[in-house]
């Protein structure tokens, strides 16, 4: 891990403005964004009798990840010892000198308190964090055991959250384009063409203002293209830590395995070059000798 911040103030949660990051306000504007538009342009285009339901269930589903998406930036995930023994001010600076890692013998020289085995030191946090998984940006807070339910938690929601409104994107902007010659066989599909029948100019609304189809069908088109990617983001990302649950391993585990690998493939592709650049004369030298 890097050492850019060692020396500086610990951090206590996602919360704390030392220092805030950019990707937790693109996470928070993204949430906002997507519960706007899906509660006042989304679902007053679905029929009438599809309302209540489209309303209810996002509803919940909102409330649920800004609870959990709150909860898992709050939680304090770092070690107890860490907690309990807590100081104000800046942390000493490790010094490399004395020792030649952050955590020996169980102890950190950095928190200067004995932490869990399963512990590491985050260098973003400034803090050991027991059973340390990774940091997340979008969080701003660092996942470990005591918050790695949540998070996964987090993610399921924004998932299937993000899968619906691609849903309703899709259907709402095929039906519009399939019946916007023929709104009479398409009323019962879409509310703005069963308001049709009663009201004349612009029957299409954004944020409950009238607007033209133009604008209609950009919004919902540019909502279900951004959800597409969000989807796909968060899709990815909660695969993979299901895979990684499967293995039994922490997001931290998999990134030194993979590292030790390749690591290792560098130093047989290394050895296998010093091989063929080898004469093959000192080659035989070298065997007839050990025959010797």
């Amino acid at each position: 891990m890097s050492i850019d911040s060692w020396g500086q103030h610990s951090r206590k949660n996602g919360c704390s403005p030392c220092p805030w990051h950019p990707f937790q306000f693109i996470a928070w504007f993204f949430v906002l964004y997507f519960s706007v538009v899906y509660f006042t342009t989304i679902v007053p285009g679905l029929p009438t009798a599809w309302q209540p339901a489209g309303y209810v269930i996002l509803a919940v589903g909102f409330i649920a990840h800004t609870i959990l998406h709150i909860v898992s930036s709050v939680i304090d995930p770092a070690d107890d010892n860490v907690k309990k023994s807590r100081k104000e001010g800046p942390l000493p600076q490790f010094d490399r000198t004395k020792h030649s890692h952050v955590i020996e013998n169980m102890h950190c020289y950095i928190c200067e308190v004995d932490v869990d085995p399963e512990s590491k030191h985050c260098s973003r946090c400034n803090k050991c964090i027991v059973n340390f998984d990774h940091h997340c940006l979008w969080l701003n807070n660092c996942v470990g055991s005591k918050n790695y339910r949540v998070f996964i938690a987090t993610l399921g929601t924004a998932l299937i959250g993000s899968l619906i409104i691609i849903a309703l994107c899709i259907m709402q902007i095929s039906v519009y384009y399939i019946y916007k010659d023929d709104v009479e066989n398409g009323a019962d599909l879409l509310q703005q063409f069963q308001e049709s029948k009663n009201k004349t100019g612009d029957i299409f609304q954004v944020l409950y203002q009238d607007v033209i189809d133009e604008g209609w069908i950009s919004l919902v088109s540019i909502t279900g293209l951004l959800a597409l990617v969000a989807a796909g983001l968060l899709g990815h990302l909660l695969s993979f830590h299901i895979y990684l649950m499967c293995r039994g391993l922490s997001t931290y585990e998999y990134i030194v395995k993979q590292r030790d690998a390749e690591e290792k493939r560098a130093r047989e592709k290394e050895i296998d070059m010093e091989m063929s650049d080898q004469d093959p004369g000192d080659t035989g030298c070298v065997a007839g000798k050990y025959k010797m």
